[in-house]
């Protein structure tokens, strides 16, 4: 049988991540075990806003192996393969577990607080901040930032509230980049 260009588009595999390519060379033996067809090369998904949809063959076996892989990558992490459900990114959607997920969210979250930290050269400006309350961050930023980083105050009548100050921050800054690069890393491991 013919099939269609984008099936046997070779290129095509590379844009899949290493998870996604083990479930995806996985149905492509089954396939084979099934049909007999040599398979090098074909490519079942393609990626639509980061999500993995069967490419139609107009053979219904095929078509049937490339739906069954794309359901299997919609609930495997594209990151490590584990377990995982689909979730909204800015410009795309991600298929990932809750680590894969708590890491990806930490690292953004500590990128806006750095983001939202006035310079020393800076004189201060509309949307920079001087300090924050404890309150006012998630508990992931609060669980990686050390403890000798925060500061406490205690107003009269309340019980003690701790902030962290800019310049704390600032000091630490290369250590929070260093630990956003490994992040980073853990859930892309190709970038």
């Amino acid at each position: 049988m013919s099939y269609p260009s984008k099936i046997q588009d070779p290129d095509a595999l590379d844009l899949l991540p290493p998870p996604w390519l083990r479930v995806h060379h996985a149905s492509m033996a089954r396939f084979h075990r099934a049909v007999g067809e040599d398979y090098r090369g074909w490519c079942l998904v393609d990626l639509q806003d980061g999500l993995p949809v069967p490419v139609k063959s107009g053979d219904k076996v095929l078509d049937g192996f490339a739906r069954k892989a794309s359901q299997a990558m919609r609930v495997a992490c594209f990151a490590c393969g584990k377990p995982a459900r689909q979730r909204r990114g800015l410009d795309r959607f991600w298929i990932q577990c809750p680590s894969c997920y708590g890491k990806a969210k930490l690292v953004e979250e500590v990128n806006g607080l750095l983001e939202a930290c006035p310079r020393p050269v800076e004189r201060p400006t509309f949307g920079k901040r001087a300090a924050w309350h404890e309150h006012e961050l998630s508990a992931r930023v609060q669980y990686v930032i050390p403890k000798s980083l925060w500061r406490s105050t205690s107003p009269p009548g309340a019980r003690s509230v701790r902030y962290l100050g800019t310049a704390d921050l600032l000091r630490v800054e290369p250590w929070l980049h260093q630990l956003m690069r490994i992040l980073q890393h853990e859930i892309n491991p190709g970038c």
